[in-house]
C-alpha cells in the first residue's frame, strides 16, 4: 500500500467517525430539548394550580380544579424529579385532610422547587420567587 492509500483510509475513517459522533450528539440534544419541553408543560400545570388557588377562595368547590390537579399530578409523576413528586403527594394528602396551612406550605415548596429545577436544567441562575 502506498502512502496515498493510507491517507484515503484515514480520511474516510475520520469522516465516518465524525458522522457517528455528530449523530450521537444530535440525538442527545433532541432528547434534552424534548425533556425540557415536557418539563415546561408540567411546570405550567403546577403553576396553574397555584394561580387557581390564589384566585378562588374555595378551589375544591370548583368543578375544574380536580381535573387540573389530576393532570398536574400525572405529568409530574412522569416528568418530575423525585422531590417534586414527593411534594405533590404531600400537597394532595394535605388537601384530603383539609389542612390549609400544610396545603399552602407544600404548594409553595413545590412551585419554588419546580421553578428552580427547571432554571437549573436551562443553566440559568436560581432566583428567589415571590409566591
Amino acid at each position: 500500500m502506498t502512502i496515498s492509500n493510507w491517507i484515503a483510509i484515514i480520511s474516510v475513517s475520520a469522516v465516518i467517525l465524525g458522522w457517528f459522533i455528530n449523530s450521537y450528539l444530535a440525538r442527545r440534544n433532541n432528547t434534552v430539548n424534548t425533556r425540557i419541553k415536557y418539563r415546561v408543560e408540567t411546570l405550567k400545570k403546577v403553576l396553574g394550580i397555584y394561580l387557581f388557588i390564589q384566585k378562588n377562595s374555595v378551589p375544591l368547590k370548583k368543578s375544574e380544579f380536580i381535573p387540573m390537579l389530576e393532570m398536574a399530578r400525572g405529568d409530574l409523576q412522569l416528568f418530575g424529579k423525585k422531590k417534586e413528586v414527593f411534594l405533590m403527594e404531600k400537597f394532595i394528602k394535605s388537601i384530603e385532610r383539609n389542612d390549609v396551612s400544610e396545603t399552602n406550605k407544600y404548594l409553595y415548596k413545590l412551585v419554588e422547587l419546580s421553578f428552580n429545577n427547571l432554571r437549573k436544567e436551562l443553566r440559568l441562575k436560581n432566583i428567589k420567587i415571590n409566591i
